[in-house]
């Protein structure tokens, strides 16, 4: 068996826009806005970024004297849902859940408080991982294959054998190509004015862990 530590070469971001408005169509260009802004900004750190959109959501936000919730639901008299009504509709929050992966993974921390002050209502590393796992994974192997080996020489040796040729592998990790990818704490920016100059945030992220583990079969001769 071999565990290898390889240090992380992308990052993950999880970030959340918002977009307020009087009208739907207001609340969607505040959001489209606050996207530009957000994303432009981490491109500016790691031209090398990549970006793409989750869950997008529009809601109604209502005045708050609403009896309950069959007024929401429609149900309710008409005058409640009127334009002066109790429960009335007074604006829209328009929402966007995005993931963005970094290359530059030492910029992450700074990447996390640019957007923020930029317009994201949150944002967070979600993880560490490589961009090529499968060469973890092969380096990985070949290290539990010599660990094998020695292991099996030193039995061989103490039982008065010599080792033979191998009779068999049989790969431990028959899950196949797992990577274990170690998840950070979330981290949460506090926006800053847009004019004041970026705060540095150092990252210094742990190494992601391949394994490998096999089974060899050696044959013994005396």
């Amino acid at each position: 068996r071999a565990l290898i530590k390889t240090p992380p070469d992308m990052a993950e971001l999880s970030i959340n826009l918002r977009g307020d408005g009087t009208t739907a169509d207001a609340a969607s260009k505040a959001l489209a806005d606050a996207q530009k802004s957000v994303i432009g900004g981490i491109m500016s750190l790691d031209p090398k970024a990549s970006y793409r959109t989750g869950d997008v959501s529009m809601r109604e936000v209502r005045k708050g004297d609403c009896a309950s919730d069959r007024e929401l639901m429609g149900l309710g008299d008409d005058s409640d849902r009127a334009d002066k009504g109790p429960c009335r509709v007074v604006g829209y929050i328009a929402t966007i859940e995005a993931t963005v992966e970094m290359r530059a993974v030492d910029k992450v921390g700074t990447a996390i408080g640019l957007a923020s002050r930029l317009g994201a209502s949150s944002a967070e590393l979600a993880s560490f991982r490589l961009s090529d796992p499968a060469a973890a994974r092969k380096s990985a192997m070949a290290a539990a294959i010599t660990d094998a080996r020695a292991r099996a020489e030193a039995v061989a040796s103490a039982s008065g054998a010599k080792l033979g040729p191998v009779v068999s592998i049989l790969d431990g990790n028959d899950r196949a190509m797992a990577m274990l990818e170690r998840q950070a704490d979330a981290m949460f920016a506090v926006a800053e004015l847009a004019q004041a100059p970026l705060v540095k945030i150092d990252i210094v992220p742990s190494a992601v862990e391949t394994s490998a583990e096999i089974v060899i079969v050696y044959a013994l001769i005396k």
